[in-house]
């Protein structure tokens, strides 16, 4: 990374060629995903001190209308409830459409009107399927970019943030239970960051699930993303590196683990944060993995789901509706012809 000093005129530039790339790529990016652009094309340094500056430039720019106000997602801040403010009078507005209904009155307008339409017969991509896939996000504001990844291929996007509550896990997996009912198997796509945490993830569900009387091997566990291999081959960086993450992670009781040390806290706090230090093995944040290679993010997701999905299955299914439909249709022309002599009879 140059040393000189960053230029923010130039970064605001930069920032506005990252935007259109992500809009290219489906992706709405959180500012920690703009900022990993930005590192990745080596334009700002990958310290703590960089990001809080980008955030507070991205506010004065937006201040400035160099950006929409909406150009990144936030975490959610959910508003509830609504100002209950309108009236409803306009009789003047309910005469004009009794007089046009009047006007536009026919036999087989009425008749079109009064035998019920042919229903909209379908079926959904996963019924029947032995397998059914869901994915399970870490961050809210990375939610709706998965979401317009996998649009139209069915799958449920569950935002679980890290270590979820039990009520989280109670009422999820009273759904995995319904799902179950009809369905052999349900494979969880974990998307999180890389860090003790989320490496301890596959464990706290199967504990979970266990609890709740879930056979484990009917809800599967899969760390999609972000995976050691993922940084290795894609080099993504680690988290600003600062005091507080680093000393976080000395005391994170899942570091033994994901440190390969059994002495890990026998050991003085200094001397796990020199461990921590010359490991190289800080967090890295799914942030990063959507800002260096959201093509190959989106492939890696729409084909791991679409693995799970048997096309057989679904086209013997979507044949029998097609019948259905042909037949609804039939039924309700002779419908109308029934009717339409009925009614002649009626008037005569």
């Amino acid at each position: 990374m140059p040393k000189k000093r960053v230029n923010w005129e130039e970064v605001k530039e930069k920032v506005r060629e990252a935007l259109r790339f992500f809009e290219s790529q489906g992706v709405r990016p959180t500012l920690r995903t703009l900022f990993y652009w930005l590192v990745s094309k080596e334009i700002i340094p990958n310290t703590r001190n960089y990001y809080t500056q980008l955030s507070s430039h991205f506010v004065e720019w937006r201040k400035q209308g160099e950006f929409r106000w909406d150009a990144i997602a936030d975490q959610a801040r959910r508003t509830l409830g609504y100002l209950s403010d309108e009236k409803n009078c306009n009789v003047e507005s309910y005469e004009r459409t009794l007089e046009n209904a009047i006007e536009e009155l026919s036999i087989d307008e009425l008749l079109e009107r009064y035998i019920p339409s042919v229903p909209y017969f379908y079926v959904e991509k996963w019924h029947e399927q032995p397998i059914v896939p869901e994915i399970w996000v870490e961050k809210e504001a990375l939610a709706e970019t998965l979401y317009n990844w996998t649009r139209g291929l069915g799958v449920k996007i569950r935002v679980n943030k890290g270590y979820s509550s039990w009520t989280f896990l109670w009422e999820n997996i009273n759904e995995l239970q319904k799902v179950l009912e009809k369905h052999e198997k349900v494979v969880i796509l974990y998307c999180g960051d890389y860090d003790p945490s989320g490496t301890d993830m596959d464990r706290f569900l199967k504990e979970a699930l266990e609890f709740f009387g879930i056979d484990p091997n009917r809800v599967v566990f899969k760390r999609l993303a972000v995976t050691e291999e993922q940084i290795q081959k894609f080099k993504l960086p680690p988290k600003p590196e600062d005091s507080e993450t680093i000393e976080k992670l000395a005391r994170d009781p899942r570091s033994k683990k994901f440190f390969g040390r059994e002495d890990f806290f026998a050991l003085p706090i200094e001397k796990r944060i020199e461990i921590i230090r010359k490991s190289k093995k800080f967090v890295v944040e799914l942030d990063a993995l959507v800002a260096y290679v959201p093509d190959k993010f989106r492939e890696l997701l729409r084909e791991t789901i679409k693995s799970y999905w048997d096309e057989e299955i679904y086209q013997k299914h979507k044949e029998e509706v097609e019948r259905a439909q042909e037949r609804a249709r039939r039924l309700r022309e002779r419908a109308l012809r029934r009717a339409k002599e009925k009614l002649k009879q009626l008037l005569a």
